[in-house]
């Protein structure tokens, strides 16, 4: 083989595993977000339980809660306390990827020559700036 078409084959290949990486970063999404929605159905059980419970005077109950292959009985305060701490734990994971896949597509549209996507990088106002900004207008 020459030259160019060596170069070519390891151009064409770094793209390859590139676009795999980048690939398996949404695929990670897709499952911390999937892993996500079930913390937060079961969150909305464990208050709709918990709140009918209270109704009948019935405090300090426990429910069981599965950690792996494990079944743990444990109150239901501190079952809602371990599964919001595990949806705002879930939320950062997300927000992490989705900022480190940003990089990954413009590291694949170097790569295969493009220039970078336009808009993508943009990020979300935050609740005081969007405060700020309603006091402006």
């Amino acid at each position: 083989m020459s030259f160019d078409t060596n170069k070519l084959l390891e151009q064409l290949t770094a793209v390859e595993y590139a676009a795999q990486d980048l690939l398996e970063e949404r695929q990670n999404i897709v499952a911390l977000d999937r892993t996500r929605n079930h913390t937060r159905e079961a969150r909305t059980a464990l208050k709709h339980i918990v709140s009918d419970r209270e109704s009948l005077a019935n405090h300090g109950s426990k429910t069981w809660m599965c950690f792996g292959n494990t079944f743990i009985k444990m109150k239901n305060d501190t079952a809602l306390e371990l599964l919001n701490e595990s949806h705002l734990k879930l939320d950062r994971e997300i927000e992490k990827s989705r900022n480190g896949l940003r990089d990954k597509l413009n590291n694949v549209r170097e790569l295969e020559g493009n220039s970078h996507a336009a808009g993508f990088n943009l990020k979300a106002l935050s609740p005081d700036e969007q405060k700020a900004l309603n006091r402006l207008l």
